[in-house]
C-alpha cells in the first residue's frame, strides 16, 4: 500500500488503496484474506508517509475487532515500489524465512491463492510469483506504435499477487542496490 496510485483516476484526494469499496478501504479487503491463513503469522503494511498515522489508527481498530492477535506494523514506504518493499522486508523479523508481497489495491485474492503460494515456497521454491495464462494476442509496438512482432500467447503469463520469496535471496539484494 506504499504507492500513490499515479496510474488513477487524478480527481481522488488519497491513493486508491484507500478508496472505500464495501465500508472498507480498499487496503483492508487486500489484507483480510491473508488473516485467514494461519500458516501468516503475522502482516506489514506499507503506506505513503503523509497517510501512516491515518491508516495506523484504522487498522488498530480493525484488527483488534476482526483478527485480535495477529501481530501486525503499519510503516512509510518509499519513492518507488523497490524502495516500499525494502521498506516492509527490513521490519521483519530475523526468524521470519519467507515474505508475501502483496498489492494493497488488489483487493480479490483468496486463502487459497495465499496456501498455493505458501506450499510452493515450503517445497523449496526460492520465489513463487502466480501467473494467469493471456488470451488476448499481444504485440511489441516501437516508439511510433508501430507492431514489431506477435508474441504466441502459450510461453505469457498476466504476473498476480501475493509473490512469495524465501528471505535469503531478497536480504541478500537490499545491500547491493537490486530490488
Amino acid at each position: 500500500a506504499g504507492g500513490h496510485g499515479t496510474r488513477f483516476a487524478s480527481q481522488q484526494d488519497a491513493p486508491k488503496q484507500f478508496l472505500s469499496w464495501r465500508g472498507m478501504p480498499l487496503f483492508w479487503h487486500a489484507a483480510l484474506p491473508f488473516t485467514h491463513v494461519a500458516r501468516v503469522k503475522g502482516i506489514v503494511f506499507v503506506f505513503p508517509g503523509e497517510f501512516l498515522e491515518e491508516a495506523r489508527e484504522d487498522i488498530a481498530g480493525r484488527m483488534q475487532e476482526e483478527t485480535p492477535g495477529l501481530p501486525w506494523l503499519a510503516v512509510a514506504g518509499g519513492a518507488s515500489r523497490q524502495e516500499s518493499v525494502h521498506a516492509g522486508i527490513n521490519t521483519l523479523p530475523r526468524e521470519c524465512d519467507c515474505v508475501l508481497i502483496h498489492d494493497a489495491a488488489r483487493p480479490f485474492v483468496s486463502p487459497v491463492l495465499v496456501n498455493r503460494v505458501l506450499d510452493g515456497l515450503e517445497g523449496g521454491e526460492a520465489a513463487v510469483i502466480p501467473g494467469i495464462a493471456v488470451t488476448d494476442t499481444i504485440k511489441e509496438v516501437d516508439a511510433a506504435g508501430h507492431v514489431r512482432a506477435t508474441h504466441e500467447r502459450d510461453g505469457l503469463r498476466a504476473v498476480q499477487t501475493p509473490q512469495g520469496f524465501r528471505l535469503d535471496a531478497p536480504r541478500a539484494g537490499l545491500g547491493t542496490g537490486k530490488h
